[in-house]
C-alpha cells in the first residue's frame, strides 16, 4: 500500500492575535481572534455599539497586493473584510467590518500580547476626516495610509533629522500658555530610507481672544451681573501636506530651511 501525503504552506494569516480597540486614541485592550488553518475564525472586535462583538466565520480568499482577507460569516453568510500585513502580522478590523479603515477600528498583533499596541496619532485636525494614521507596535512604528499598512517605517523631520513617535505625541500634547505659532514636519519612510511616503506638517496657532462681557436687567431696571469681559487662549490646528522643496539648502554660503509649509 502506498501513502502519498500533500504538504501544503499554511496560510499568512493563520495564527492567534491579541488586539487593542482604536478611537481617537487606543481605547481599550484585551481583545482576542484566532484564525486556524483552514480558515475558520473566531474572536472579538470593536462594533462601536458593542465594544466586544463577537467574529465567527471563515475566509474566503486573500489578497496579499491589497492586503484585504475577505471572510463569510456563519451568522447570516454576509461578506466582510480584514486588512492584514504579512511582514509585522498586524491585521486590522473596522468598526463595520469594510474593507477600509474608518474611525473606530480593532488592531490585532499575531502571537501579540496585550498592550502591543501602545500609542496612536491621526495626522489631521478632524478625527472623521482622517486619511493617516500613526499606530506604536511592539516598539515599531507603522503608518496606516489611504486603506494601507505601511509597516516598519522611520520618522523625519523636513530637515532630514530622525524624530520619533514620542517627539511627534508630545508636541501635540504640549500645554502652551503663551500666544504664538508652533510648528512640526513629519516624514514617513521605509526604515532604512527611500522615497517619503508621506510628507506633512502641522501649525499650532495661539491667540489671545476677549470677550465684550454681558449683563442682565432684573425686573427693578437694576444691572445685577455685569460680567467683565475675559481674555482666553485660544488654539487653531492646521494641517498641510508639504510642498515638494522642504529641506535644508546652501548657496553662496547661505543656509536656508525650508519646512514646506510657505
Amino acid at each position: 500500500m502506498n501513502v502519498r501525503a500533500k504538504w501544503e504552506d499554511l496560510p499568512a494569516y493563520y495564527g492567534e492575535y491579541t488586539g487593542s480597540a482604536i478611537r481617537s486614541s487606543v481605547y481599550q485592550n484585551g481583545y482576542t481572534l484566532k484564525i486556524d488553518e483552514n480558515g475558520k475564525i473566531t474572536g472579538e472586535y470593536d462594533s462601536s455599539f458593542d465594544s466586544k462583538a463577537s467574529i465567527n466565520g471563515k475566509v474566503s480568499s486573500y489578497n496579499r497586493q491589497t492586503q484585504i482577507i475577505t471572510w463569510q460569516s456563519d451568522e447570516d453568510n454576509s461578506i466582510h473584510y480584514f486588512m492584514f500585513d504579512e511582514n509585522s502580522g498586524v491585521l486590522l478590523v473596522d468598526y463595520e467590518l469594510k474593507s477600509t479603515i474608518s474611525t473606530i477600528f480593532t488592531a490585532f498583533v499575531m502571537g501579540g500580547e496585550e498592550g502591543d499596541v501602545s500609542a496612536f496619532r491621526i495626522l489631521a485636525a478632524n478625527y472623521n476626516s482622517a486619511h493617516s494614521r500613526l499606530l506604536v507596535i511592539s516598539d515599531g512604528t507603522m503608518l496606516v495610509l489611504d486603506d494601507k499598512i505601511h509597516s516598519d517605517v522611520m520618522l523625519e523631520n523636513a530637515f532630514g533629522e530622525t524624530i520619533t513617535f514620542a517627539d511627534f505625541d508630545n508636541f501635540m500634547k504640549e500645554k502652551r500658555t503663551e500666544a504664538g505659532t508652533y510648528t512640526f514636519t513629519l516624514i514617513v519612510k521605509p526604515n532604512g530610507g527611500g522615497e517619503a511616503i508621506l510628507a506633512r506638517g502641522v501649525k499650532i496657532v495661539k491667540t489671545w481672544v476677549t470677550s465684550s462681557g454681558s449683563g442682565s436687567l432684573g425686573g427693578d431696571g437694576e444691572d445685577y451681573d455685569d460680567d467683565e469681559p475675559t481674555t482666553t487662549l485660544k488654539t487653531e490646528e492646521i494641517w498641510y501636506d508639504l510642498d515638494a522643496v522642504y529641506g535644508i539648502y546652501t548657496a553662496g554660503g547661505e543656509t536656508v530651511k525650508l519646512d514646506g509649509m510657505g
